[in-house]
């Protein structure tokens, strides 16, 4: 749902804000999409009962890499001055969400638990789903 080429990068800029607010703007634009994946996952499934595995992703998948901020960085500095702190802070996050296993890091339950926005935006998105299906075909559909 989230390695498609338009919603990486918003997944990304979710995943890198340093703050809160920019966390929930990003999962602003996260929130229709994941709305219309839900909807069709409803409609397809046709009123079987259906299991939703709430956002679990290995964060390194969706940062960019730290040689190739670093390397970015370089240039920048050679060629691009005004890229350099927006390239400074972006090398820095990426450092600071670095783990030694990314599998067993944040994630699941976890990052659940240090950004509960994350799962508010999927649970929202899960609950209109199923609103918008229903009002559309007349068929309750009871996510799980």
């Amino acid at each position: 749902m989230f390695m498609a080429a338009d919603r990486q990068p918003k997944m990304r800029a979710m995943i890198m804000a340093a703050t809160e607010a920019e966390r929930r703007a990003a999962l602003d634009q996260l929130l229709p999409l994941q709305q219309g994946d839900f909807e069709g996952l409803f409609e397809a499934m046709e009123g079987q009962t259906v299991t939703i595995r709430l956002l679990d992703p290995p964060l390194h998948e969706f940062l960019p890499g730290e040689i190739e901020l670093l390397d970015e960085l370089r240039e920048a500095r050679e060629q691009r001055p005004q890229d350099v702190a927006e390239l400074e802070r972006s090398l820095k996050r990426v450092q600071e969400l670095s783990e030694t296993n990314p599998m067993l890091g944040t994630r699941g339950c976890r990052l659940g638990i240090l950004y509960p926005e994350i799962y508010e935006m999927q649970v929202a998105a899960i609950m209109r789903a199923a609103r918008a299906v229903r009002e559309r075909t007349g068929t309750r559909r009871s996510p799980r």
